[in-house]
Order: structure tokens, then sequence, then C-alpha cells
């Protein structure tokens, strides 16, 4: 009788307060979707367009921004029949929100959407992400922090397509 009345008394007390707020990442992520399309629907008139082939391969670049300080950078290109987008959302200057997306396009066919992650940020760290379908989130290997080095790496690229 004493081992259930442990386990009731010091146990579950123990695993209910370790257990992860999921309500928090949601709240956040719904409030940073509204901030998101804010911004993705008045950074469209400043829009900016370039091609570039810093990665040995045809990059489609979009640039928009609008109050000097929130800038919108979509990326597109083509590979072995898959469409690969990136995203980024820079509010104050600040990346709030990535998005990866590989879209299979086989030939004499329609799109099918293969894998997608997004990425939220706050107080320029990563803060929670969300993914959907078969990609390289799979991996044991990936890592969503380089989403960071990635965003470094297209800012700098950026700046050679501005030149």
């Amino acid at each position: 009788m004493k081992l259930p009345i442990y386990l009731i008394l010091y146990i579950f007390p123990l695993i209910t307060f370790c257990q992860v707020d999921y309500n928090d990442e949601e709240t956040f992520r719904d409030k940073m979707d509204v901030t998101i399309e804010e911004l993705l629907s008045t950074c469209t008139g400043n829009q900016r367009v370039g091609i570039s082939s810093f990665n040995k391969i045809q990059e489609f670049w979009e640039f928009s921004s609008c109050y000097k300080t929130n800038k919108i950078i979509s990326i597109m290109y083509y590979s072995n029949q898959t469409k690969f987008e990136e995203l980024y959302v820079i509010q104050n200057d600040k990346l709030i929100y990535a998005k990866e997306s590989e879209i299979g396009i086989p030939i004499n066919s329609f799109d099918v959407i293969t894998w997608n992650c997004q990425y939220y940020f706050n107080n320029e760290k990563l803060y929670t992400h969300i993914s959907l379908g078969h990609g390289k989130t799979e991996s044991e290997n990936w890592n969503p922090e380089s989403i960071i080095d990635t965003f470094q790496n297209r800012l700098i690229e950026l700046e050679k397509i501005k030149k």
C-alpha cells in the first residue's frame, strides 16, 4: 500500500511539472502569424527582383522593404524536379520568421508538397518550429538552428546582388 501512495504523492507531481506547455508555443505562433501576414501585405509595394548563381544554380530572388527596418526576402530555385523556396521575414531589423519548402514537381504532373518547415523567432533566437511532410527534419543530424546560418549567408548574398 505504501508504494502506490508514494507514487501518487512524489512521482506524479514531478511528471506533471516536467511537461512542456505546447499551448504557449501555439499561442506565440498564432500571434506571429498575424504579424507576418500584416508585414507580407504591407511590404509588397517596394519590390526588387534579382537572379543569382552563388550556389552553382540559378536562384530567383524577391526583396521587399517597408519602413526601412521591415523586409521580406523570398528565394526560389529548381533542382532534380523539385522546387525549393525560402522565405525570411524581418521586423525592426530582426529575423522573426523563416520558412523552407520543397515541392516535388514530377514531369507531366501537378505540384506535390513534399516538405516544409516554419521557424518562429523571439529576441533573435529560434523559439519554435513546425514542419509538415517528409524531409530533412526527419534526419537525426538535422539541427533547426541551422536556419540562422542559412539566413546569415543569404544576407551576404543579398548584399552582393544589390551592388
